[in-house]
């Protein structure tokens, strides 16, 4: 699926500057009065000046509206009429974000050829329960498909749903065994010094660092070496140092990663 997150903004709609606008409406209201002199207390330049603000909010507003038009900005209920055109239906409880991901996933959806993308969204279509999938081949002719949620532990019931769907003939290739199974919890603790700028930004520092955490992985996605010190390393830290890990923290395909704890020791630097 493409990272859809960093594509440019859309230029939909052309949006000028105030100036630009203003300077427009002064050149058309001279060619209708020719000996008309801007002076900007008169009425007419108030006009014309509220005129261009206005054109500015009704190019902004029609931005707006084309933007919903497109899969990737939609929300709510525009958001189930661009995915119909994928023929994906919101499922009870779904999000914004996780319909558009099956809308985009839906695409690998119609191979013929039984690619891992198919099983991923085809087991992401089973229920809004299922937040994340990952489908891996350990063998020739066999697909294990991995199923987690990001709120919940899942059940026995909702994996066997998942099997019976995968299974079915418009889904396998009559070739493929497949296999679904949930997603096993690798709970990694985080323990850190960090070292402040002062420690009256303890709180703040803290908070943001809670909220860098409580971060969602995917499965079988590694949790990085590079990513622990980004996240530990906000506004206000001089130094951070995890003390529990020195290296990534790898994942294998059965598996997600869960942060089940973040002990965290604060000190001021000493760094005159």
């Amino acid at each position: 699926m493409i990272d859809y997150k960093n594509l440019p903004e859309p230029d939909v709609l052309n949006m000028p500057t105030y100036e630009e606008v203003l300077a427009e409406n002064n050149e058309l209201f001279e060619t209708l009065l020719p000996d008309y002199t801007p002076i900007d207390s008169d009425p007419y330049q108030l006009l014309l000046q509220s005129l261009a603000y206005r054109e500015l909010h009704l190019r902004q507003t029609f931005n707006n509206k084309l933007k919903r038009s497109l899969l990737l900005f939609a929300k709510g209920s525009d958001l189930d009429h661009e995915a119909a055109r994928y023929g994906v239906e919101r499922l009870d409880g779904e999000s914004d974000e996780a319909l558009l991901e099956r809308a985009l996933m839906s695409l690998d959806g119609h191979s013929t050829a039984g690619s891992l993308e198919s099983y991923v969204f085809h087991a992401r279509s089973v229920s809004s329960r299922i937040h994340d999938a990952h489908a891996y081949s350990p063998e020739k002719g066999v697909v294990n498909t991995v199923i987690a949620s990001f709120t919940e532990e899942l059940d026995e019931e909702l994996r066997a749903k998942t099997d019976t769907h995968l299974s079915g003939d418009k889904v396998r290739p009559i070739t493929d065994t497949s296999n679904v199974m949930i997603a096993e919890d690798l709970e990694q603790v985080i323990e850190a010094e960090l070292e402040l700028f002062s420690l009256d930004q303890q709180n703040a520092v803290e908070q943001t660092i809670r909220d860098n955490f409580n971060l969602q992985l995917k499965i079988a996605a590694n949790l990085t070496y590079s990513q622990i010190i980004r996240y530990l390393h906000v506004d206000g830290v001089y130094k951070a140092v995890p003390k529990n890990i020195n290296g990534d923290v790898e994942c294998s395909d059965h598996q997600i990663i869960r942060i089940s704890a973040l002990n965290l020791t604060f000190k001021e630097a000493s760094y005159a």
